[in-house]
């Protein structure tokens, strides 16, 4: 009988966990809307690379493609989708049913020293990439704040 997580794993979506894709979605979705421009820049992927990548994830319905004129010039506006929002979440749920034990101990240790700090957001992917010889890097955003596991108490002596 096969585990329910294997199962989960095995049926990851292909066009969410493209490290090229998985960047695009993970900045859309911490923005309302990037320029074509900035997505290329924070990305450092190239015109065409991206251009591929951005195709694919239109194709799936993950993204919207915004393009219009500022003047003469030709702006390409990008907006993750419901789908791509969704997609998004169920991939960070089975990513987050496969890491060790360790790793989750590791988050909610560190949710628990930052709920003394005056921090008043949460704990997202570029908060852990500014903090990477603190933290562990690369974990599910919804893992962090609380949607896939109960959010963590701070301890009453805090």
């Amino acid at each position: 009988m096969k585990d329910n997580v294997i199962d989960q794993i095995a049926n990851i979506d292909q066009i969410v966990h493209h490290p090229a894709r998985l960047m695009i979605i993970l900045l859309l979705s911490r923005h309302e809307s990037l320029d074509y421009l900035e997505l290329m820049e924070i990305t450092s992927l190239t015109s065409g690379n991206i251009t591929t990548h951005l195709a694919k994830l239109a194709a799936g319905g993950y993204i919207r493609i915004k393009k219009s004129f500022k003047g003469k010039k030709p702006h390409t506006r990008l907006v993750l989708t419901e789908a791509g929002r969704f997609a998004y979440s169920k991939w960070a749920h089975a990513i987050a049913l496969a890491l060790p034990e360790t790793a989750l101990q590791q988050i909610v240790s560190r949710r628990i020293s930052m709920a003394a700090e005056p921090k008043p957001i949460a704990l997202g992917y570029y908060d852990f990439y500014q903090m990477e010889s603190q933290c562990l890097t690369g974990l599910p955003e919804h893992l962090l704040r609380g949607f896939y596991r109960p959010p963590v108490q701070t301890p009453s002596c805090m």
